[in-house]
């Protein structure tokens, strides 16, 4: 009977140990609103979330059930698995029944890792790290390079900013070009620990955004290519002389142009990668909009 009880304590400690690793990242209950806009219709912007739901085990993993409102461009099934030990974030790849790591917050300038993607793997790496603070907590921050499928920003706790999972693999390719509805960027976040942390890319985190071009069909700004990497095409039609300036995911104005042909070239070599917006004002019409993609 000892025996017996001692082995049960045993078996708890090391499941309270197991799943409080956890709790640092994913704790039930955490919920992410990400923005979700479509290539193909400027008239659509909306959200998706992602909600913290439960634990299971897999292969022996104390792992987060992460269950989503919907399925966008190019994603997996509607609940993804994931587990933190020692500061890295593993996803369970359930097409080729393993564990991959996600996110890795030991890492450092320079290093680097391999995201299994359905049959092929994709690399990631770390540009530079820093750290921010958010409701008061000191989180560790990785600035990914734009090369692999987790580009941009990477935060403790809130995951990758653009969406937290990369995307299944399609035609052939392990990096995806998506063309219907996509993920663009973080709203909130909250958890009972950190609070709520609103990004600001969006008036609360379930704003549904009109179209600021919704309501004038005769007008129609054209940019291409995009997504681009040292220069982009804008048309404007029906032509008149105007303004185009060029915003980052912030609301930061980085650049501004005067356009005075219905065709004109804009250099954009200089800018980070990132998403941006565009805007243009002309003659007496109300503003139009379009979303850019800098690799």
């Amino acid at each position: 009977m000892r025996q017996l009880f001692l082995l049960l304590l045993t078996f708890y400690g090391i499941a309270v140990h197991c799943f409080s690793q956890s709790q640092e990242w994913a704790p039930i209950g955490a919920v992410w609103h990400f923005q979700e806009d479509d290539w193909l219709s400027s008239e659509y912007s909306s959200y998706v979330t992602i909600t913290v739901v439960g634990d299971t085990l897999i292969h022996g993993k104390p792992c987060r059930i992460m269950k989503k409102s919907g399925r966008n461009c190019a994603d997996r099934e509607l609940e993804d698995y994931t587990y933190y030990e020692e500061g890295v974030v593993y996803w369970y790849n359930k097409y080729v029944d393993q564990f991959t790591v996600l996110y890795d917050f030991n890492a450092q300038a320079g290093d680097q890792w391999e995201i299994l993607m359905e049959d092929c793997s994709a690399q990631v790496s770390v540009v530079s790290t820093d750290t921010e603070v958010i409701n008061g907590e000191v989180l560790k921050v990785l600035n990914m390079s734009f090369d692999g499928p987790l580009g941009g920003k990477i935060t403790e706790r809130l995951g990758h900013q653009p969406y937290l999972f990369p995307r299944i693999r399609l035609s052939g390719w392990c990096h995806i070009i998506c063309d219907g509805r996509y993920s663009n960027g973080l709203r909130c976040y909250q958890d009972a620990q950190l609070g709520l942390y609103e990004t600001g890319l969006a008036e609360n985190c379930e704003t549904v955004i009109s179209s600021i071009e919704k309501g004038i069909p005769q007008q129609e700004l054209l940019v291409y290519p995009n997504p681009a990497s040292d220069w982009i095409e804008v048309k404007f039609s029906p032509f008149h002389p105007g303004e185009l300036s060029i915003f980052d995911y912030k609301g930061n104005l980085v650049k501004q142009f005067s356009l005075n042909s219905a065709g004109q070239a804009i250099d954009i070599f200089s800018l980070s990668p990132g998403y941006y917006f565009l805007r243009l004002l002309a003659g007496n019409e109300s503003p139009l909009l379009k979303k850019l993609f800098i690799y």
